[in-house]
């Protein structure tokens, strides 16, 4: 799924949580996206990949962050193409921007070698 979708997705998360403008956190954000590629993506692999990166940020509690998130959201993830449409209507430039084709696969090392521990080549 495309990142402006994902992040479409995410201010549609935010909104539904009804945060504070205080809550609107690296660590809200990173629970949002998790549900929205949960939602959208149905690759392991994602999954896998952010819970690494939760304890790489040292989030412990990472899985009950994301659970009181979601309650908050009244577990609705679903995320219709009309609202995308709609929160995508605005003319913000990060709407306009089209990720290069180079930049849509992670290409960088650690990513790379991640893939060869966790999975076989031939899902890729």
């Amino acid at each position: 799924m495309s990142d402006k979708y994902l992040l479409a997705m995410i201010y549609i998360y935010f909104e539904r949580a009804n945060l504070a403008p205080s809550e609107y956190d690296c660590v809200n954000f990173f629970c949002a996206l998790f549900l929205a590629n949960q939602m959208e993506e149905e690759n392991f692999f994602y999954y896998k990949m952010y819970a690494d990166i939760a304890v790489l940020i040292n989030l412990k509690d990472f899985e009950k962050r994301k659970n009181i998130f979601w309650a908050r959201m009244q577990w609705r993830t679903f995320v219709t193409p009309e609202e995308l449409e709609e929160v995508m209507r605005d003319e913000h430039y990060i709407w306009r921007r089209e990720r290069r084709a180079h930049l849509a696969t992670p290409t960088y090392p650690v990513i790379r070698r991640y893939k060869r521990k966790y999975h076989s080549s031939s899902q890729y």
